[in-house]
């Protein structure tokens, strides 16, 4: 995967490499970030 981070790093690239379902979010205010709901 190659580009800018908000464009790769999605909620299905961070379930199939780690495992983890994720919410991505993008705000003005605080920036980038990743929201871990759990386990799978």
């Amino acid at each position: 995967m190659m580009g800018e981070p908000r464009e790769v790093i999605t909620a299905n690239a961070v379930k199939s490499i780690y495992g983890v379902d994720v919410v991505v979010k993008n705000e003005e205010d605080t920036g980038f970030y990743l929201v871990p709901l759990g386990i799978s």
